[in-house]
């Protein structure tokens, strides 16, 4: 926040600095997001125990909404930075009524339920704010489809590398928190290789 609101009155050079600050969460951010997805049930047996298990999928769920909740914190301090904050409001307001009406609506289906329920809050509550921080800087959609671009490539290519890891571990019977740790090696590497091009 403190960074963008130097530059508030700039309005062309906070939409730089926003574009190229969503590119760089995304880099960071679907990488790992993948990885623990792909990696759920080890992840949750190894540092929790057997009886955590059942959670995995209810945890990819929200892994998918990772990269939504990062958005939604830079578009944040992009409409703080421009004195939006009431505007800002109204759409956080929202984004509480969907959280729980929808978590409401998906508790019938179980922890995997709500976890879809906060999946899609966070999804609708990213193109609020994206709508709202487009409106601000003058943005148009593409360009902040075009920003998320390379973290999405990114992840799809450290999950490309993880995925195979995973399997080949978890077919060998290794441990939980080994079978992990192979994924996340492996999804690094995968990861880096999207880097390299």
């Amino acid at each position: 926040f403190s960074s963008y609101s130097r530059i508030q009155q700039q309005t062309a050079r906070l939409r730089a600095a926003h574009l190229q600050a969503l590119t760089t969460a995304s880099i960071v951010v679907c990488p790992v997001l993948a990885v623990i997805g792909l990696g759920a049930p080890e992840l949750l047996r190894g540092a929790f125990g057997p009886e955590w298990s059942p959670a995995s999928t209810a945890l990819r769920i929200l892994c998918a909404g990772g990269l939504f909740r990062a958005v939604n914190n830079l578009n944040d301090a992009a409409a703080r930075a421009k004195g939006a904050v009431y505007r800002q409001f109204r759409r956080h307001a929202v984004y509480a009524l969907l959280v729980v009406s929808l978590s409401i609506l998906g508790s019938p289906f179980g922890i995997e339920g709500v976890a879809t329920g906060v999946l899609l809050s966070l999804g609708l509550m990213c193109v609020l704010t994206i709508q709202l921080v487009n409106d601000l800087l003058g943005c148009r959609w593409m360009d902040s489809i075009r920003a998320l671009g390379p973290g999405v490539v990114t992840g799809a290519c450290a999950a490309s590398g993880a995925f195979p890891a995973l399997e080949l571990s978890r077919n060998a019977a290794w441990p939980s928190l080994a079978v992990f740790a192979a994924g996340c090696g492996a999804g690094v590497l995968g990861a880096r290789s999207e880097e390299r091009r």
